[in-house]
């Protein structure tokens, strides 16, 4: 496990965040909202952890109150503890002289009460803005600390792809011996080279010394690890890497970068087995330069990683957090999000359901790193959302992400902030039918048995919720959650049975009650559904001129009903698209299976006729739009009065679109 978990308190743009990362661990989320921050603070944490390396500045620069910033990492020592009372027990009964000295540091550790009741040791880092710092433990410990627990950092975009030295320094650092001598190995190897090579090699070296003291020239000493991994090049044969025989860079950047990153873990990962070491390994965008493929084969290599390794991982790649995800659930995701230039981090819910996993694809798992997600109940929701002309006249809706559910209340539970955990704005769009739906025999409306996503009306833990709400949030939740309930109980509305049409004011109020209730929990509900939007009593006379031009068929059945009353036109022109009646039933339905309930033969046979020529869930939405547009916006001079054109013609459309606006 090795490390268990961080704190950052004031650092950057990290006021209080907590993370767990004793598992394999990945930080999602846009770009700007922290998450390289986390990885400045790790980084300048180790960086400290032995010597003197302040020269960054890690301070809240938006509160100048705040006189320092902390930073503390938690080690767990249980498995070092373990293995080290183990190997006390054994070789006590030996030779006691032959133990090795890490296990009585780690045992000291222990006896010394350094430890917490789970066996974890508080490290903290606090810097003032004067640059003094302190930390909780001395500098022996901290040191025994870097090489028990060390960190390798590694930003992609800065591996040199075709040059790999600095992996002989992460091996000479991970397998280098606690107890390392420097004048006792330099004699040593001395003895041993001077008895291969004889007394020649002796004189050499002593000749090449000399000769740069003479010139005032030295050596800069190497580092105990590049003397390790000095030693790792002479056994292996050499020190350049290569692939299949060639040199690296006759190879594209995907390829080295996935065979370098594949060797890194892989190495740390085996070497770790044989070492008393809890490494971590810090990766940056692993994704950068790979191909689909390398990304699924990296996310092998990362899971088939040891215990004792961490790994903590920086993405914007959905591929990787699917493939992640669907690895299992030892893993922890967190999602960053900034709020008043201050990161909140919230970790993600796991995936326990084996169908959640199943559906993830890479497009929901695209929407974990979104801005604000729009999520809608059909695809023609979605034409309408992305067609151009509207996205011309409201650009702020390039800003988002729109995701289709086609009625998948399993594909909404993947992607839903709140069912996540993760702090994205939402909106979902559903038809009022999602709600309610019409009884014809008992002139009722019944809740409908929906995901407390779609319907948080039927959802029996919501409204035990909602009773210890306050103030104005109760209102717009338990009170109308009663009131609501109430009215369907208690109330019959007695709709036109041709038309589907109701004068009734108890109805309005029914309708703007539940609409106000569900946008309170970012559901955003049509008065009826989304053709009823787009062809109502305002439009009604632009809409026929494009119906009579587009489809003479459908004209031609439309005047047989000879119509008088404009809401009844109304609602014949949203069956031929598709829609329904005001009370929410199709054609079936108020009707009955093949018109049933239908006693006038000539209305029974344009019912029929309607019926065969429906348009249906074509590029209509598309082309209308195209046609409104041309017509009614595109010549207006200014940008304020093309809005208040399309506001008068799309009332309903317009109230989403500033829906999106404000919760987005």
């Amino acid at each position: 496990m090795g490390i268990s978990h961080i704190e950052l308190r004031n650092c950057l743009s990290l006021v209080d965040i907590k993370m767990d990362i004793s598992s394999l661990t990945c930080l999602i989320g846009a770009n700007g909202t922290g998450k390289s921050n986390i990885l400045r603070a790790i980084q300048y944490y180790y960086d400290n952890l032995t010597s003197n390396n302040n020269s960054k500045n890690l301070h809240d620069n938006n509160n100048p109150f705040c006189p320092f910033f902390e930073i503390t990492i938690y080690y767990d020592f249980s498995k070092l503890l373990t293995i080290s009372k183990n190997q006390f027990l054994h070789k006590f009964s030996f030779d006691k002289n032959e133990l090795n000295p890490l296990f009585f540091k780690i045992l000291s550790i222990k006896n010394e009460n350094q430890l917490d009741k789970n066996n974890l040791l508080k490290v903290t880092l606090r810097e003032y803005k004067n640059k003094k710092q302190e930390w909780n433990i001395p500098y022996e410990m901290r040191a025994f600390i870097k090489h028990m627990f060390p960190i390798y950092f590694i930003e992609t975009r800065k591996i040199n792809l075709t040059d790999w030295d600095n992996l002989w320094e992460i091996i000479g650092d991970l397998s280098k011996f606690s107890n390392f001598n420097k004048r006792e190995f330099e004699s040593d190897l001395e003895s041993l080279l001077t008895d291969i090579f004889g007394k020649n090699y002796s004189k050499i070296v002593k000749t090449i010394n000399t000769t740069l003291r003479d010139s005032n020239l030295m050596v800069e000493p190497s580092s105990i690890s590049g003397r390790f991994g000095t030693i790792y090049q002479l056994q292996t044969g050499g020190r350049k890497f290569n692939y299949r025989n060639e040199n690296l860079d006759v190879f594209s950047d995907g390829i080295n970068s996935f065979n370098y990153l594949k060797i890194l873990i892989m190495l740390v990962n085996r070497i770790s087995i044989a070492k008393l070491k809890e490494p971590t390994i810090i990766i940056d965008e692993p994704e950068i330069s790979l191909y689909p493929k390398f990304i699924d084969e990296l996310t092998e290599v990362i899971c088939s990683k040891n215990k004792k390794l961490n790994i903590l991982l920086v993405t914007h790649s959905p591929r990787l957090i699917k493939n992640l995800i669907n690895f299992g659930d030892k893993h922890n995701i967190y999602h960053t999000t900034i709020n008043n230039n201050y990161t909140a981090l919230r970790r993600m819910s796991s995936f326990g359901n084996k169908g959640e996993i199943v559906n993830l694809t890479e497009l929901e798992a695209s929407f974990y790193f979104s801005k604000g997600i729009v999520i809608l109940e059909g695809k023609s929701d979605l034409q309408v959302l992305k067609n151009k002309n509207i996205k011309k006249l409201f650009p702020f809706l390039k800003e988002f992400d729109y995701y289709s559910l086609d009625s998948n209340t399993v594909n909404l539970e993947l992607i839903h902030p709140d069912n996540k955990n993760i702090n994205i704005p939402y909106i979902v769009v559903l038809d009022f039918d999602q709600i309610i739906q019409y009884d014809q025999k008992d002139k009722k409306f019944n809740l409908r048995s929906k995901s407390k996503w779609f319907n948080p009306l039927k959802d029996n833990k919501t409204f035990q919720k909602e009773l210890y709400t306050f103030g104005k949030r109760r209102i717009k939740t338990f009170h109308y959650h009663k009131r609501i309930k109430g009215i369907l109980e208690k109330c019959n509305f007695p709709f036109d049975y041709k038309w589907g049409l109701i004068n009734d004011n108890l109805f309005k109020t029914l309708n703007s009650l539940i609409k106000d209730y569900c946008l309170g929990y970012n559901i955003f509900l049509f008065n009826s559904t989304l053709e009823g939007a787009l062809i109502n009593i305002n439009n009604y006379q632009l809409f026929f001129y494009w119906f009579s031009a587009t489809y003479r068929k459908q004209v031609g059945i439309f005047n047989k009903f000879n119509l008088k009353n404009l809401q009844e036109k109304v609602t014949l022109l949203r069956l031929f698209f598709g829609g329904k009646f005001d009370n929410l039933n199709t054609v079936e339905m108020q009707y009955g299976k093949q018109l049933v309930n239908i006693t006038n033969q000539p209305f029974k046979d344009l019912i029929n006729e309607l019926l065969n020529y429906k348009i249906g869930k074509t590029r209509w939405i598309d082309n209308f739009f195209d046609y409104f547009f041309e017509n009614y916006i595109d010549n207006l001079p200014n940008t304020t009065d093309k809005i208040k054109v399309f506001k008068d013609n799309f009332p309903e459309i317009y109230n989403l679109i500033n829906v999106i606006k404000n919760k987005l």
